[in-house]
């Protein structure tokens, strides 16, 4: 199965994002983020290395980026350039 992704992007202060996905590992799946701000070297955001069942992995990516919504930056889903195109040529099926 091929890596499941999702980009959070603040609504306030300094623009920054974090990139999670969701990867096949042996025996399940782990979660790995990125934390990128303007001007700065990316660096890793929350992990999560033991590999969990797709649907537990995905809750606790899920409850990450609820709590980064919760924070002072009010991170939101973003949209990215593969789900902008895929918009383009085949609108909302």
């Amino acid at each position: 199965m091929e890596p499941q992704r999702f980009l959070l992007r603040s609504t306030r202060g300094v623009a920054q994002e974090f990139d999670f996905r969701v990867e096949p590992v042996a025996g399940g799946y782990c979660v790995k983020s990125q934390h990128r701000i303007d001007g700065c070297l990316p660096r890793s955001g929350p992990c999560m290395l033991t590999p969990l069942p797709l649907s537990a992995a995905m809750t606790w990516a899920n409850a990450r980026a609820a709590k980064l919504a919760r924070s002072t930056a009010a991170f939101r889903p973003a949209k990215t350039i593969e789900d902008q195109i895929e918009e383009l040529f085949f609108g909302s099926i």
